[in-house]
């Protein structure tokens, strides 16, 4: 059996469109002010976006645990 954490965030863009983003791997320890603040300073630095149309905030974020057990086949 393999658990991996993943952080699944979505970010408003200058059009009105979402773009998602999904982040592997992440350390679970993180506090949600923690995530917030790095997600805040990605925003403000300008990092991300889509060409020309710039993220202006962060509509969501999610943590999302995915347990995967393999199939006795025998």
């Amino acid at each position: 059996m393999a658990t991996t954490q993943e952080l699944t965030v979505k970010f408003n863009l200058a059009s009105g469109d979402v773009m998602t983003l999904t982040i592997g791997d992440f350390k679970n320890a993180l506090l949600d002010s923690d995530i917030k603040a790095s997600l805040d300073a990605m925003v403000k630095a300008g990092a991300l976006g889509i060409g020309a149309d710039a993220v202006t905030g962060v509509a969501s974020a999610q943590r999302v645990t995915t347990e995967k057990t393999d199939v006795n086949l025998a």
